[in-house]
């Protein structure tokens, strides 16, 4: 959204000069890729250069682009930043994309009477969990000791992004105990991308952060 204030100004025998001023003071502008200032900035355009393209970004934010013709007859804009839902509705974590271990606790396998019963006990409740976040379960092979949900996605058109997420489980036997690998994956795309468009995303949504230390809690512990 741009609140613009109008000036009867044109272009000069070599230039005209537009003064850009973002409400977000630390927000970072660009003008043709070319990073240029912070919050404010006052961009010439050349008499025959016909425009200038303009970026505006902050984390937290929604990018705005624009051009700035040189028969604009402003000399001034007013640029309004409006949140980024996808970033509001969620966290930044080393734990995105990675890895994380819980091994299953010496009084879960004792409670279980053996490693072997306490396997199966581990899985029913991996699943509980999972699907109490998750709805649908894409593999599950209790044999290899592997479960995969489907990918989850969630859309945010304001922010022209969308945002997918995952989780994979490994049994493993880490230093002879009886041990649980998790990986929560979180991607993120343009709005209309397609899946190649897809990258990691450093960051997990709010609805799923619970689950990592459910995880922790319910397996690692009785």
């Amino acid at each position: 959204m741009f609140s613009i204030s109008f000036f009867a100004v044109g272009c000069g025998a070599l230039q005209k000069i537009v003064k850009i001023t973002v409400d977000q003071d630390d927000a970072k502008i660009y003008v043709d890729n070319n990073y240029v200032a912070t919050g404010t900035y006052a961009a010439h355009i050349k008499c025959g250069e016909g425009h200038i393209r303009v970026k505006i970004e902050k984390e937290g934010y929604v990018t705005r682009r624009f051009k700035i013709r040189e028969d604009d007859t402003r000399n001034a804009i007013d640029v309004t930043l409006d949140p980024d839902e996808s970033w509001n509705q969620s966290i930044a974590t080393e734990m995105a994309n990675k890895f994380f271990t819980v091994p299953v606790s010496k009084a879960y396998i004792e409670h279980a009477g053996s490693e072997s019963e306490a396997a199966k006990l581990v899985w029913k409740t991996l699943h509980q969990i999972l699907m109490n976040y998750i709805e649908e379960i894409e593999e599950s092979n209790q044999m290899g000791g592997y479960i995969q949900s489907a990918w989850v996605v969630k859309e945010f058109p304001g922010a022209e992004v969308k945002v997918r997420t995952r989780v994979i489980i490994k049994e493993t036997n880490a230093g002879g105990d009886l041990t649980y690998r998790i990986k929560l994956c979180s991607e993120i795309a343009p709005y209309n991308g397609t899946n190649d468009q897809y990258v990691e995303w450093s960051r997990i949504l709010k609805t799923y952060e619970p689950m990592i230390s459910e995880f922790q809690a319910r397996i690692g512990k009785m």
